[in-house]
Order: structure tokens, then sequence, then C-alpha cells
């Protein structure tokens, strides 16, 4: 009699865990597909701002090249408040190299969540500066230009 309460308390046991084995690996499936369909979303964040930074790029040079020598375009973004709930930053990491720049974005709340998109731009007397911090309103790039030298600034509240 007591063999046969072993045996079932084993059989519930082994159950448990298998159930708990298949719990935790949906749970962890679940994060994974959630985690990636945000760092899909802020792939297509990025890549709206980088089409923006070269259209203001184009209207900067064409200002150059028409005999400007001080001036400064900014164009606001349209840009969601949060991804899935979450607030991200956007903001750039050094050239890998002359023509490559990287624009990144992640989470607040959790950094490992996270997308680049590069950028290839011809000129690269381009500097970059600031940030974009979903949370904050009027999202804009600006492009600045002194005669000399030409800046981009990313601006969560206008320059």
């Amino acid at each position: 009699m007591p063999s046969e309460y072993v045996m079932y308390l084993s059989i519930i046991m082994i159950g448990s865990l298998a159930i708990a084995g298949i719990s935790a690996t949906m749970v962890s499936l679940n994060n994974s597909l959630e985690n990636r369909a945000i760092e899909t979303s802020l792939e297509q964040i990025l890549q709206k701002v980088a089409n923006s930074i070269l259209d203001l790029k184009q209207m900067g040079d064409k200002k150059i090249q028409q005999g400007a020598t001080d001036f400064k375009i900014q164009l606001s973004l349209s840009l969601p408040n949060d991804v899935q709930e979450e607030e991200y930053v956007i903001t750039y990491l050094l050239p890998e190299s002359a023509t490559e720049y990287l624009l990144y974005a992640y989470l607040v709340e959790n950094e490992d969540v996270s997308a680049t998109v590069t950028l290839y731009l011809e000129n690269t007397d381009v500097t970059f500066s600031g940030e974009i911090v979903s949370s904050l309103k009027n999202p804009t790039v600006t492009y600045l230009f002194d005669g000399v030298n030409k800046r981009i600034i990313f601006s969560s509240s206008g320059v």
C-alpha cells in the first residue's frame, strides 16, 4: 500500500514539474516575441528618423551650394510617444567608418531591448548631438551650419 502512494506522489510530482517546465518555456517565448516586436517597431521609427536626416542634409547642402553661410533648418518629427506602452530614447553612435553613422534606439526601462539602423552620408563632415526622448514633446531634428561646421541635433523640446 505505501508503495502505491509513493508511485502516485511520484507521478503527481513529475506532472507538476512538466507543467512548470512548459509554463516557463511559454513565458520565455512570449517575452522574446514581445521584445522582437518592440525591436521591429524601434527599427521602423529609426528608418523614419534616418529618412528625415537625409532629407534635412540634402536641403542643407543645397543651401550651402547656393551660397548660404549661416542657417538653421529644423524638422518636427511625428513619432509615437511609446512602443507597446514603453518609453524609448533615440540617439546616435560614433561612426564605424568614414561614411557610416549609426542611429540607436532603446527602451528606457530595459536597454537590452534596442535597435540600430545604419545611416550612410556622402559627406562625413557632419557632427551629431542630443537625443530624442519619446515621452517629451516636439521631437525635432535640426541642421545647423555656421559657415564652417555642420551639425545635426536631436531634440525633444525644440532647439
